[in-house]
């Protein structure tokens, strides 16, 4: 399928590109290579092909989620000198913020 430049400069416009003569002929060649090899795949049989799921014949394969060792997120807990139970006490970063009253 043959692009012309009059295609190239209208969907240039309409995806506002700057495009000179140069690239329009460029980008119009590699646009009628690219629907000429569209062409071509349309035109392949895929009828006894059966349907594809997956490219590799994997099934998925799912482990447990089991935590290994002790929590991070404790430890971590448990490392901070400024907390109030499982929750870390910090300096506000807001104005107005953490205002006692």
């Amino acid at each position: 399928m043959q692009i012309t430049k009059d295609i190239i400069s209208h969907v240039a416009v309409l995806a506002r590109l700057r495009l000179s003569s140069q690239e329009e002929e460029k980008y119009g060649e590699q646009l009628s290579s690219l629907l000429d090899y569209m062409d071509r795949v349309q035109e392949v049989s895929t009828e006894e092909g059966g349907v594809l799921i997956q490219a590799a014949g994997q099934t998925h394969i799912w482990r447990e989620d089991i935590p290994k060792g002790e929590s991070v997120s404790l430890k971590i807990v448990e490392a901070f000198t400024n907390k109030e139970g499982a929750l870390l006490k910090v300096q506000a970063i807001f104005e107005d913020r953490g205002r006692e009253e």
